[in-house]
């Protein structure tokens, strides 16, 4: 018999914490593309790079926390196909929806006509299986999977499920961390598939499961996040320096900020784990917090949309005026707080148009109908 964690409750204390670093991990995330895709990291030069690089590696481990709240949660949840059509009614919501809207207001203010059926249909119509929404697309199959894992995981004895990890680890972070040019023939491409989701899935899994082990005291955790984060930027600040390490073929020091290098993946497990030994002790608090992170899939969505992207980091944010200067501080503590909160007023908007399809008696008793077929619930625990 297995040795499982609780089950959460739904009582604030026992999720909040977790639910607490899903606001943190999507925070972290705009910071990363505060300074990347806005470029405040790429343009800049001497001291500054190295300022933004150290603050990269920092928050860089957010994207794989991300997945790792998504594994914790589901190996133990039960299979349900609300939440996957849930998932893609807001996905598809935000990109037809800004799409549309960003190509009326180009209309009507400077009379240019952006739409193309020719994008319309390769992209807008199929955006799941493009390569932008390469997260979204990697996060729904791990969804559609979730239950195959399942019955595997509960199945495997605790050493079958350590052997599992350790097999994964090595051939997807391990190798490719040591051996630049084996991505292809390991299937990671820098942890932006479905090989390494599936990886971080079963770290998760094996966390609530078999809980954290005994020695990973937070203050274990936080020294190796550091010491592992403080890695990825000394071998970045590294290749900066002394460009010859890598060539131009594998995106010089952005190698080293693959989701799967084996310092970014040390540090996001122990980020992960640490957010563990939070407690939040006011069942108030616990509930805010419950809702602000329930925001934080549609600011992911918004702020990473094609025709937002640009307009936010060019036109809004004007992410070129702290390139090389002390303003990237401020830059990192207002931007993204600034941008959950409008983006999260956004979703707020559409789950009140959304609530009558999504409360839907008829639809939600055919889920049920759907779930109980699956068959999928008959060895899952809750």
């Amino acid at each position: 018999m297995k040795e499982t964690l609780e089950r959460p409750s739904g009582k604030a204390p026992r999720q909040a914490n977790i639910e607490l670093l899903r606001i943190t991990s999507m925070l972290a995330v705009i910071a990363m593309h505060f300074l990347g895709v806005g470029g405040v990291m790429t343009a800049s030069t001497g001291v500054w790079f190295v300022v933004t690089s150290v603050l990269y590696s920092f928050l860089i481990v957010a994207t794989s926390c991300y997945v790792l709240i998504g594994g914790y949660f589901l190996a133990t949840s039960r299979f349900r196909t609300g939440r996957i059509f849930r998932l893609l009614l807001e996905f598809f919501t935000y990109t037809f929806g800004i799409y549309l809207l960003f190509g009326l207001v180009v209309l009507i203010k400077n009379g240019d006509n952006l739409f193309s059926w020719h994008e319309f249909l390769t992209f807008y119509l199929f955006p799941i299986v493009h390569e932008e929404n390469w997260f979204v697309t990697c996060y729904l199959l791990m969804l559609l999977f979730a239950p195959f894992y399942n019955i595997l995981l509960q199945h495997l004895t605790q050493s079958q499920h350590k052997l599992l990890i350790g097999i994964c680890v090595f051939l997807f972070s391990v190798v490719p961390s040591v051996i630049w040019h084996a991505s292809g023939q390991f299937l990671q491409n820098g942890g932006y598939t479905f090989v390494w989701f599936s990886t971080l899935y079963f770290v998760a899994a094996y966390f609530r499961l078999y809980g954290f082990p005994s020695g990973a005291k937070p203050a274990v955790l936080c020294g190796l996040y550091v010491l592992a984060a403080a890695g990825t930027a000394a071998l970045v600040n590294r290749e900066f320096l002394y460009p010859g390490v890598l060539t131009e073929e594998h995106n010089g020091y952005y190698f080293f900020f693959n989701y799967n290098f084996l310092t970014t993946f040390a540090a996001s497990v122990a980020f992960f784990a640490l957010f563990h030994y939070v407690t939040i002790r006011s069942a108030k608090l616990g509930r805010t917090i419950n809702k602000v992170a329930s925001y934080s899939f549609a600011v992911f969505l918004i702020h990473t949309h094609p025709a937002i992207t640009g307009a936010l980091w060019n036109g809004v944010v004007h992410a070129e005026r702290f390139v090389n200067s002390p303003l990237v501080f401020v830059g990192i503590l207002v931007v993204p707080p600034v941008l959950y909160a409008v983006c999260s007023l956004v979703e707020q908007v559409r789950l009140w148009f959304s609530r009558p399809l999504l409360e839907s008696k008829a639809l939600n008793a055919k889920f049920a109908e759907w779930d109980e077929k699956s068959g999928f619930n008959e060895t899952t625990e809750s």
